[in-house]
């Protein structure tokens, strides 16, 4: 081989390299990207009863295409879903109507009480340590899950008694 052979070969191995990179960008920029987050919350005021110790989700929009919300809540460990059938309008707690369209980089939230999460577990028999996870359902469908939150019904308990 001639080095004008191994100028054409790299050349054009770049070329390729390149373009799979632009087409991997390009497919990734149009994706609906949804990043899902649990945490734990109270109310704002000057009274705060123990049970309102609330788990706080949230699914932020971080891709550059708006994404429309369905639903918010967590994901049991028979598959079935912890969703608020009215939303929460505490003081600094107020859910975000669904369904909600996000731009890049805004926020739906929803809130559920302890008290009524570990209710549901216990009356599903539940007991012992178990993983709900936080997710996000969009307007296509598609579940986006946040991290796991190992936990179990006798430590939610625990918090509401605090």
């Amino acid at each position: 081989m001639t080095w004008k052979d191994w100028g054409l070969f790299i050349l054009s191995a770049y070329g390729a390299a390149l373009s799979t990179v632009n087409a991997f960008n390009a497919f990734r920029k149009e994706r609906r990207l949804i990043q899902v987050n649990c945490g734990q919350k109270h109310p704002i005021g000057g009274y705060r009863p123990a049970a309102d110790v609330h788990a706080h989700i949230t699914a932020t929009n971080i891709g550059s295409r708006p994404v429309t919300v369905r639903a918010l809540g967590l994901l049991l460990p028979n598959s079935k879903r912890f969703v608020a059938i009215q939303p929460c309008q505490k003081p600094g707690m107020e859910d975000t109507p669904l369904a909600a369209k996000l731009s890049d980089g805004e926020t739906a939230e929803a809130h559920f009480a302890y008290v009524d999460i570990a209710s549901t577990l216990s009356n599903a028999g539940y007991d012992g340590r178990l993983q709900l996870v936080p997710f996000c359902e969009d307007s296509a469908g598609r579940i986006h899950r946040g991290r796991v939150w190992d936990t179990s019904v006798r430590e939610l308990v625990s918090y509401v008694g605090k």
